[in-house]
């Protein structure tokens, strides 16, 4: 028995000191609970994540991951360098081989940023007991610590769902099965992420089975309880993801080829000249040769034009797009720019694909920069990409310059007044943060910014209305939420209401008391009067 105990000891030790990650609770039995368990995922803000491997084994590691939010927004996507080599069973299955992984970043280099992201948050991922593995051998590896966080697996929870919970299908066959459409190379990370997605989004909506209440028959499933998660809020310092601009999926269905045609078709040449032949021959045959030989010359002629070749150059970039191959796609595109620096659409692609792909705002940027002012370009979010990217270099006053070329919409004005908001100009920040505020009441960010912003111009009275209600008003608030708390107290503050300014600081330094300036205050002046 003791050497029981000092055994399970020594677990909850690794454990702590590791930082495992916790699996989720059992899973739904029925039908109904699948949907109300698929209803849940969504009320927690669940993260959804997908990787792509050297292999199998418990040698093998992660090669590729992408991870996107309940809104279908990518939160990271990155091919990922391994410290070996990709073995040729298994780039059969995604397609990605050892020349596209060359110049990507290492896991210890994106290590902080995926931990940042997933950290205590619920993932799904299709057969998530293979991503969890695949990802603490992959932190083993380079012995980094487990990132904890509750898994649950999408795949059991859709075989519980087609009513047979040791059956287990492949997510493409899932997809078939639920009418749900893919246009992406499967078994690549951000496919598979947006379509485990897209599965989890059917089964919450689906219709439940009929239960047996007494001798009736109802449609209604067994009322949900309210969640009692608390709903996890970033602070607005830390929120950088603003407006939903074009994944590369959604440019895809946007951006058309470049036609590629020439002025002769061989088709309705030989038309002409094979009749020719037979009525007029011999003198018929030698025209219609003739004619055939010229016309054939100029067809190929016009193929080795440079138009014609940088069509065929960006439709082919395109297509290495679509299959997700960043690495081809972007050497395709730099070459047809080398050659035409003008073709606009090969420089929105490769923004995107910096973007999304690669987060790496600097080249993003750089593509798209010089386009903002283009009139010509329609149908592209390119100017609220150049913002974001702007943005997330912590440029805010171009940033903000950019969004007053935006249209005054629903779709722009969180976008608009978050930078304008970070650039100090409070007044436009507080024009579209007002208008958030009237579609989504209940937003905790855009009510604290509304009072910073407030206050900021020394309307404390009317900051004092603004925090006063939401999230200050929690009786057990988030860490993440403090933020309001803070601001009100302030206000109180320097609207002269010490008590109630102290009553503030107190509960901050209650829950958090590092938080801010929070320590310095409560010693100084709190502790002082007591």
């Amino acid at each position: 028995m003791p050497h029981l105990q000092i055994a399970i000891a020594k677990y909850v030790l690794t454990i702590k000191k590791r930082g495992v990650c916790l699996m989720a609770s059992r899973l739904p039995k029925t039908r109904n609970e699948v949907i109300e368990r698929a209803k849940e995922w969504f009320d927690r803000d669940a993260l959804f994540l997908d990787t792509e491997t050297t292999g199998l084994s418990k040698y093998d590691e992660i090669i590729e991951i992408c991870i996107v939010d309940c809104n279908g927004n990518f939160l990271f996507n990155s091919l990922i360098k391994p410290t070996m080599r990709i073995p040729y069973e298994s780039i059969v299955i995604h397609g990605i081989r050892d020349i596209d992984v060359k110049k990507a970043p290492r896991w210890p280099d994106v290590y902080d940023r995926v931990r940042g992201i997933i950290e205590n948050r619920l993932i799904i991922a299709y057969n998530a007991s293979f991503d969890y593995r695949m990802l603490n051998q992959t932190n083993d590896k380079y012995n980094l610590e487990h990132i904890p966080g509750t898994w649950a697996c999408a795949m059991k929870t859709y075989a519980v769902f087609r009513g047979s919970a040791n059956k287990w299908h492949k997510l493409e066959v899932a997809a078939d099965q639920m009418g749900l459409t893919y246009k992406e190379q499967l078994h690549r990370s951000h496919a598979d992420c947006m379509l485990t997605l897209d599965l989890a989004k059917a089964m919450a909506y689906a219709i439940p089975d009929k239960v047996a209440v007494g001798n009736e028959l109802t449609t209604t499933p067994k009322a949900r309880k309210e969640s009692t998660t608390k709903t996890i809020t970033k602070p607005i310092t830390d929120r950088t993801e603003v407006v939903k601009v074009h994944s590369i999926q959604e440019l895809l269905e946007i951006i058309k080829p470049d036609e590629i045609t020439t002025s002769t078709n061989l088709g309705c040449l030989l038309f002409i000249t094979i009749p020719l032949c037979f009525v007029a021959f011999p003198f018929g045959l030698v025209l219609g040769l003739a004619i055939t030989t010229v016309r054939l010359y100029q067809i190929n002629k016009e193929k080795n034009a440079p138009s014609y070749q940088q069509a065929k150059m960006f439709n082919n970039g395109l297509i290495e797009t679509r299959k997700g191959l960043w690495s081809s796609a972007i050497n395709r595109f730099n070459t047809l720019l080398n050659l035409n620096n003008e073709h606009k659409k090969a420089h929105i692609l490769l923004a995107y694909i910096y973007y999304n792909a690669y987060n790496n705002y600097e080249k993003a940027l750089i593509q798209i920069e010089n386009l903002v002012e283009d009139d010509s370009i329609t149908g592209f979010n390119h100017i609220a990409l150049a913002a974001v990217c702007y943005y997330k270099l912590n440029r805010y006053e171009e940033a903000a310059t950019l969004l007053d070329q935006l249209p005054d919409s629903d779709k722009f004005n969180y976008m608009k007044g978050l930078y304008f908001f970070k650039a100090k100009q409070y007044e436009k920040a507080l024009k579209c943060l007002h208008a958030v505020l009237n579609i989504d009441p209940n937003n905790d960010d855009v009510r604290i910014m509304v009072g910073r912003s407030f206050y900021e111009q020394g309307y404390y009275d009317s900051a004092l209305e603004v925090l006063k209600v939401g999230p200050s008003r929690r009786r057990n608030p988030d860490k993440n939420m403090l933020e309001a708390k803070y601001w009100l107290g302030k206000t109180y503050l320097v609207l002269g209401d010490t008590k109630k300014a102290n009553n503030q600081f107190n509960k901050i330094y209650s829950i958090d008391n590092n938080y801010m300036d929070v320590r310095e205050y409560v010693t100084n002046h709190i502790s002082s009067t007591v």
